[in-house]
């Protein structure tokens, strides 16, 4: 729609006046832009390219709750609307754990019907957010499943299983991300994680821990 790409417009005009200091135009133009997006929205709610862009202009206004609503609303048309930006959305709800838990349900729900790796991942990211261990457990296994050589994968499953004190899994899951790094060009670093993961979990294993 015509009316979204006029609002994008405004809302990097929006934040190049906010970035100069000019409160009082950035306002303005902000409430432009979010003027014709919630219009956007009322003409066509199954307009999927309406609902990040208004989240988006909520995010930056600080109304994390009609972001999230958005969010929502984004991820009910378009599972991957979000990719994208899923840290950074993440990361801007930190401080908000109630919207947070709203997210992380939508996106386990998603990830649950899914075989498809960066949705579960976000979803198990948002799980441990929320302190899910369990179903960031299962979500970081259905990866590992599917790509076996994803080394930052292995070592996200690795450290929520010790997390929820599963340390002989770990040790097991540690020695299979080892193993895989070591048949990789240029994983020094990821050796070393793995090699020190290895050793601390075959030390709280043996310690009965």
């Amino acid at each position: 729609m015509l009316l979204n790409e006029h609002a994008s417009v405004l809302l990097i005009l929006g934040g190049y006046y906010g970035s100069v200091g000019d409160t009082a135009q950035a306002t303005a133009t902000y409430d432009q832009a979010e003027a014709l997006l919630e219009r956007s929205w009322s003409l066509d709610k199954l307009y999927a390219d309406t609902p990040p862009r208004l989240a988006e202009l909520y995010r930056v206004r600080g109304d994390l709750e009609r972001a999230t609503e958005m969010y929502l609303a984004a991820l009910d048309t378009n599972p991957h609307a979000l990719d994208q930006y899923a840290q950074q959305i993440i990361d801007s709800l930190a401080a908000e754990p109630e919207l947070t838990e709203q997210l992380a349900t939508k996106y386990i729900q998603i990830a649950n019907k899914s075989d498809d790796s960066l949705l579960n991942s976000i979803a198990a990211l948002l799980a441990v957010r929320v302190n899910d261990l369990d179903a960031a457990i299962a979500l970081y296994g259905k990866i590992a499943e599917r790509e076996p050589n994803n080394l930052d994968n292995l070592r996200n499953y690795t450290i929520v299983l010790s997390d929820s004190n599963r340390y002989a899994e770990a040790l097991d899951q540690a020695e299979i991300g080892l193993a895989q790094a070591q048949t990789q060009d240029g994983r020094d670093l990821e050796i070393s994680q793995f090699e020190y993961l290895v050793e601390l979990f075959k030390q709280k294993v043996a310690g009965g821990q």
